[in-house]
């Protein structure tokens, strides 16, 4: 402990703690308030204390031209982040936080970052038919990894019906097949089983309805996205993807980080993730 001889201030000696540094090292994985403490020999009080003082808010980047890769995840029931991500760099371009993901969020974060002079080259979503289909200016890819789960929530991943079994081999192998042979294989298995799907049950009000709906509703949703599904071989020269992996990645990364400070309300979460976001850029 140390004295000034001119205004009597008691203070440490020794270097003062870096608050940028500590907040970075506070974003990293398994860096909790408590490890910090340790780290910087202080309480946690303290470690709190200039924590708070860190401001911190994501800083959008806007490339000349970029892919976009979009999705939203959730960190409670009621609170999500919806994320644009460049698919050739891995930059998150822009990010806004959501109660429930709506196509007018993803478009006008679409529309900023266009707004803002960067070109747009292509998107990939997930299977919202109203976003794919207001997305008229660039190729649109539809996620195969989403159709992909699509179908296994709707017949399971482990169907007893052998046309379920079939349909779930096939969606299994989309991306492999190709868009040609997926498509002849499709409507084969279409024909096949016809009258299988259109089979009905007759209800004790003595209504009727069809049989095997949820094997029917796999079907529809394969119709619906299927234009979109394999945009990615018909635009080879700009290196669209056919899935959102990589900001599935960006997703997962984020919530590992996040689940070491579990108890953060939602203003600190938003500057944790903020600060994470543009940690990773």
């Amino acid at each position: 402990m140390y004295i000034c001889r001119n205004c009597g201030k008691q203070f440490r000696g020794g270097s003062r703690m870096d608050d940028v540094l500590l907040w970075k090292d506070y974003l990293t994985d398994n860096r909790t308030v408590s490890s910090l403490s340790g780290q910087y020999n202080c309480s946690e009080r303290t470690i709190r204390r200039h924590l708070r003082l860190v401001v911190d808010s994501f800083a959008p980047t806007y490339p000349k031209t970029a892919i976009l890769e979009i999705d939203t995840t959730y960190f409670s029931r009621k609170f999500g982040v919806m994320l644009f991500q460049d698919a050739v760099t891995g930059t998150i371009l822009y990010r806004k936080y959501v109660r429930n993901e709506t196509n007018r969020d993803y478009l006008d974060g679409i529309d900023i970052i266009g707004g803002n002079g960067t070109i747009i080259r292509g998107v990939v979503c997930d299977g919202r038919m109203g976003l794919i289909q207001a997305v008229d200016f660039c190729p649109v890819q539809m996620c195969q990894f989403h159709q992909q789960r699509i179908i296994r929530r709707l017949i399971t991943n482990n169907p007893r019906l052998p046309a379920g079994i079939e349909l779930l081999s096939l969606s299994r192998k989309m991306h492999s097949l190709g868009k040609k042979t997926f498509t002849d294989t499709f409507e084969k298995w279409c024909y096949k089983w016809k009258t299988f799907l259109n089979e009905r049950t007759l209800l004790p009000s003595g209504n009727t309805t069809y049989t095997h709906r949820r094997l029917r509703s796999a079907r529809k949703s394969i119709q619906a996205h299927l234009q979109w599904l394999f945009t990615y071989e018909d635009y080879p020269d700009i290196g669209l993807p056919n899935t959102t992996n990589m900001l599935e990645g960006s997703n997962s990364q984020l919530k590992r980080a996040l689940l070491n400070h579990n108890g953060l309300n939602e203003r600190n979460k938003k500057k944790f993730i903020d600060g994470f976001l543009n940690l990773k850029k």
